[in-house]
C-alpha cells in the first residue's frame, strides 16, 4: 500500500511540474511580442513625446505581472527559479516602458533575467 501511495504522490508531483512548465512556456512565448511592442512604444514616445502608448502597454503588462503574483508554485519546484526569472523579465520590462525607455537599471535587470532563462 505504501508503494502505491508513493507512486500516486509521484504522479501528482509530475503533473504539477508539467503544469508549471506549461504555464511558464506560455508566458515565455508571449515575451517576444511584449519586447517588440515595448521597443515600438518607446520609439514612438522618443519621436512624438506621446506617453499614451507606453502607459497603455504598461497597464497590459501589469496584468501579466499580477498573474505571476497569484501563482502558488512551491519553491521546491524544479521550475521555481525559472518562474522567478520570467517574472523578473516582465517586471523589469514593465518598469522600463513605464519610464519611457529611460531606465538603464530596469533594462540591465531585464537582460540579466532573459539570460538566465532556461525553459
Amino acid at each position: 500500500s505504501t508503494r502505491k501511495e508513493s507512486s500516486a504522490a509521484s504522479d501528482v508531483y509530475k503533473r504539477q511540474e508539467e503544469s508549471i512548465h506549461s504555464w511558464l512556456v506560455t508566458k515565455y512565448n508571449m515575451l517576444d511580442g511584449y519586447v517588440s511592442r515595448a521597443n515600438d512604444v518607446v520609439s514612438t514616445y522618443n519621436s512624438t513625446g506621446d506617453p499614451r502608448p507606453c502607459d497603455s502597454l504598461v497597464g497590459e503588462m501589469f496584468v501579466i505581472r499580477a498573474e505571476f503574483g497569484r501563482q502558488t508554485f512551491s519553491p521546491r519546484s524544479k521550475w521555481y527559479q525559472q518562474y522567478a526569472n520570467l517574472w523578473g523579465c516582465y517586471t523589469n520590462l514593465c518598469q522600463w516602458v513605464g519610464h519611457y525607455g529611460d531606465d538603464d537599471v530596469a533594462l540591465g535587470n531585464f537582460n540579466n533575467n532573459v539570460a538566465a532563462l532556461a525553459l
